[in-house]
């Protein structure tokens, strides 16, 4: 599935962010796709025979016209996975709790809740319990022991979908983001089937997406992790 950035800036500053680079614009010049670009792209997939997309930012509920650009997406009959970090702007927050939810899935990627300040984590509960199981849940790894339970707590507070997409923070070239070395992916490798086996218990559909690699796990561990549904 194709990923459509709409913007290059953020209201979150995540020590493992991917697109820094992207995100260092000259202060003052941020940039936004337009509609007409919006429409171009979506007729390249179209022709192509693609039928989903993914919308990402920077922080894309913070373009001023995602509305628009969302009503347009589906209207063309596309279905959007959108990925946010859920500190977005009440319009945006009502649009998205009034939406049909039919082929539109929201992964909100969160945090610790350590390590938001007070008011982001205030603002975004607020957008958990408003979206309740319109959304699911995204977390990115970057240390060797993440802290996932409060996944599961969050799921069950706020009545959010029962998904969890897991992915590994991955290094940038010339930057300096916080990542888990490769060489430490396979000490982390019990306690991702340890967290499996919650979810499974809980029903909840665990997603491993960018990063992770298969000879991390022996094969005892591979085994419980297709038995859990991963």
């Amino acid at each position: 599935m194709p990923n459509i950035l709409l913007n290059n800036y953020c209201n979150r500053h995540c020590p493992y962010c991917f697109a820094q680079q992207r995100l260092q614009q000259p202060e003052g010049q941020p940039q936004n796709l337009s509609l007409a670009n919006l429409e171009r792209i979506l007729n390249f997939f179209k022709k192509s025979g693609i039928k989903g997309v993914s919308l990402l930012g920077g922080e894309p509920a913070l373009h001023p016209e995602f509305k628009q650009i969302l009503q347009k997406a589906r209207a063309e009959g596309f279905e959007v996975t959108l990925f946010t970090n859920g500190l977005m702007p009440p319009k945006a927050l009502d649009y998205l709790m009034g939406v049909d939810k039919q082929g539109l899935h929201i992964v909100v990627n969160v945090n610790h809740p350590e390590d938001y300040k007070p008011a982001e984590y205030e603002q975004l509960a607020h957008t958990l319990e408003g979206l309740g199981d319109r959304a699911g849940l995204g977390f990115n790894i970057y240390t060797s022991q993440p802290n996932l339970e409060f996944l599961l707590e969050q799921i069950n507070k706020y009545k959010l979908y029962k998904y969890i997409r897991l992915s590994m923070a991955q290094p940038i070239l010339k930057a300096d983001n916080s990542y888990l070395p490769l060489r430490e992916y396979s000490s982390l490798a019990p306690q991702l089937v340890e967290f499996a086996s919650q979810c499974d218990k809980f029903n909840v559909k665990l997603g491993f997406d960018c990063g992770f690699i298969l000879c991390m796990f022996s094969p005892e561990q591979l085994g419980r992790l297709y038995l859990y549904n991963v």
